[in-house]
């Protein structure tokens, strides 16, 4: 391969760099952080209305950097080697928070995990969410679940939660409670595509017209 050859491919490499780095500059994400609860109404509610809505639109979806914390207004303490927490809607509820922290732990981006979160989110027991919202999963996913909701991960997991939760320094005065880009924002509860609309920098996606 000539000299000619290799400065010319360098050259082209440059440019495709130089093009994914703008395009990437160039297209903002919403921090969007949601603190819930898994037996909480208005929780539920939200997320059948408002979230899962909002990542049905992919082009919507890529542009959020989403943190879901499942504990809401939950305690956990450390006793005896392990973690153990109490939740507003009693044991069900903590059980279905186990569940949840093992398989957000699974999933690098939040946004991949919101179809099974919002399948979890609501149901009476954990059994339930296993049948309807787990079973579905591959195998080795399924497996995994259940042996960590059930054993000291899950519930460290949720424990971390709560850190999380604490780390806001604010009492949280809704459940759920939505922090977009750093801002407590109850405006979001209910037109959660237009506050997230309202803060993402041009090109905004189509969704947002």
């Amino acid at each position: 391969m000539s000299p000619q050859t290799v400065n010319r491919l360098l050259a082209t490499l440059l440019l495709v760099l130089l093009n994914i780095t703008t395009s990437t500059a160039s297209h903002s994400k919403a921090r969007l952080n949601i603190y819930f609860e898994a037996q909480n109404m208005e929780s539920t509610h939200f997320f059948k209305t408002q979230l899962l809505p909002l990542y049905e639109n992919t082009e919507l979806g890529n542009r959020i950097e989403l943190r879901l914390v499942p504990y809401g207004r939950s305690h956990c303490d450390n006793i005896e080697k392990d973690y153990v927490c109490s939740c507003p809607h009693g044991d069900d509820e903590c059980e279905l928070m186990y569940l949840m922290s093992c398989v957000l732990h699974d999933y690098r981006h939040h946004g991949h995990a919101v179809d099974t979160v919002a399948c979890i989110q609501g149901q009476p027991s954990m059994q339930a969410a296993m049948d309807e919202c787990i079973a579905p999963l591959r195998p080795k996913q399924r497996k995994w679940y259940g042996q960590c909701s059930n054993n000291f991960r899950g519930h460290y997991l949720t424990w971390l939660q709560g850190l999380r939760t604490s780390a806001l320094g604010v009492p949280l005065s809704n459940i759920p409670f939505v922090v977009l880009d750093g801002h407590v924002n109850d405006l979001a509860i209910e037109n959660l595509q237009g506050e997230v609309c309202a803060a993402l920098s041009h090109p905004k996606p189509s969704a947002c017209f």
